[in-house]
């Protein structure tokens, strides 16, 4: 069974989050399921493709900024999860 919500790094050794998301909203399976980008990369950084500018774009549905409390993650995914 499809996991109810999915929490990823931006910043991976193998594939960086960014992309991860783009291929699971791209798949049927996995495109409903709400997806939380954590990044120690500031917001207001553009330039990079760290930037929380690009993980909005990427369709993710919820992002934090690291270091985010387990109360920050857990509320996150509990609201976009509307429980």
């Amino acid at each position: 069974n499809p996991p109810d919500a999915i929490v990823l790094d931006v910043m991976m050794p193998e594939m960086d989050g960014y992309k991860v998301c783009s291929i699971l909203k791209s798949d049927d399976k996995y495109s409903g399921i709400p997806i939380v980008l954590l990044t120690a990369v500031a917001s207001h950084v553009t330039s990079t493709r760290y930037s929380h500018y690009d993980g909005m774009s990427m369709e993710a549905d919820d992002y934090l900024p690291k270091p985010a409390s387990p109360e920050q993650i857990t509320e996150s995914v509990k609201r976009l999860l509307k429980i």
